[in-house]
């Protein structure tokens, strides 16, 4: 007996379609699926934004001699202010849109003999941020001021802050676009920053104001839709559960010092010395952060954590008589990476970083 059995049957190219149109769309639920999921385990713990911008920071006052964690500090030639001195001189303030203004003095007159102080701002969050957080600033003006030089690219891939291959406590640097900084960004009308910290490693994206993701000033944002980031250091190459601690949010704008006085002599010569800068107020007009927010994001209860306030490194005495640490001796101790390229112009630093 002859068994005869069906051939089997060719799928025809519109059943191929079909298998193919069922894939896709099988991935694209996966993939939506993923991002929804990791939008809600991102949840708001922190928002800094309008008249209680001010209210969960610590102020650190005096000179610039010594960091906030007592070591040596970056020298810079000013005064930081308590919060109520800051306020009285309008160097922190909330403008008619809203924004939150934190600017240098820029009013003030002084002799020039290298040692006078300018009043600025140094505040630290109150709050820790440590692995599981997203941090987002959006921002209209970061301070600037002069010429900068920066190459967009990469600058240094040692991130041992004390690494004898670079100079001291550079880290490992990754340069922007010269619309993240500078007077380009604020003519661009500023843009938002992202730091994400998760389990793969840590990223950092910049948007210019007409790229800014649309659900980054939501309740929900989704880091997963924003693209290749500015910056990425994979967990794989840097475990951040070794090296990486509570972290402190740190807004800081810091005239001379150590640094700025390195690159102000390299692109700026023909202006004298850094410090001779210092003593006319109208160097600083555009010295100020405007930003419209600031906040942090969870996916667990370790992700940001309240701590309480600590007591400033040093005694303020609320004026700029007493002159800041001057351009002499020292390293910079901060540590170990910045969220925003340091605004390096005309002798002006602007920080926004998180620190060990």
């Amino acid at each position: 007996m002859t068994l005869s059995l069906p051939l089997p049957q060719p799928i025809v190219p519109s059943a191929y379609y079909g298998l193919a149109r069922s894939f896709a769309m099988l991935l694209l639920l996966v993939a939506s699926l993923v991002q929804n999921s990791l939008a809600q385990q991102l949840q708001l713990v922190r928002n800094y934004t309008g008249q209680g911008f001010f209210d969960p920071w610590n102020f650190k006052t005096g000179n610039d001699a010594h960091d906030l964690t007592g070591g040596l500090g970056n020298n810079g030639n000013v005064n930081f202010t308590d919060q109520a001195f800051a306020q009285q001189q309008n160097l922190t303030s909330v403008n008619a849109a809203g924004n939150v203004v934190i600017k240098v003095d820029d009013f003030t007159s002084a002799q020039p003999n290298g040692t006078y102080g300018r009043n600025t701002v140094l505040m630290y969050s109150k709050d820790t941020i440590t692995a599981g957080s997203l941090v987002i600033m959006d921002a209209v003006h970061i301070p600037f001021g002069g010429q900068v030089n920066e190459t967009g690219s990469l600058i240094s891939t040692d991130c041992f802050t004390n690494a004898t291959s670079q100079p001291n406590n550079e880290g490992c640097v990754i340069a922007d676009s010269d619309l993240s900084y500078g007077s380009k960004f604020a003519q661009s009308g500023g843009g938002a920053f992202a730091i994400l910290w998760d389990e793969e490693g840590i990223r950092m994206w910049f948007f210019t104001r007409s790229a800014v993701p649309s659900d980054m000033a939501t309740a929900s944002p989704n880091p997963s839709g924003w693209g290749t980031p500015t910056a990425f250091w994979p967990q794989s190459s840097c475990n951040t559960a070794q090296f990486f601690g509570p972290q402190t949010l740190i807004l800081e704008t810091n005239v001379c010092g150590n640094f700025a006085v390195d690159v102000f002599s390299q692109t700026c010569s023909s202006q004298g010395q850094c410090t001779d800068l210092v003593v006319v107020p109208t160097n600083y007009v555009d010295a100020y952060w405007e930003i419209k927010y600031i906040a942090v994001f969870s996916n667990s209860s370790s992700g940001a954590s309240s701590v309480s306030s600590a007591s400033a490194t040093t005694s303020s005495t609320g004026t700029s008589a007493t002159g800041g640490a001057g351009a002499t001796g020292g390293t910079s101790t901060v540590k170990p990476w910045t969220l925003l390229s340091p605004a390096i112009m005309g002798g002006i630093i602007g920080y926004f970083m998180l620190q060990l």
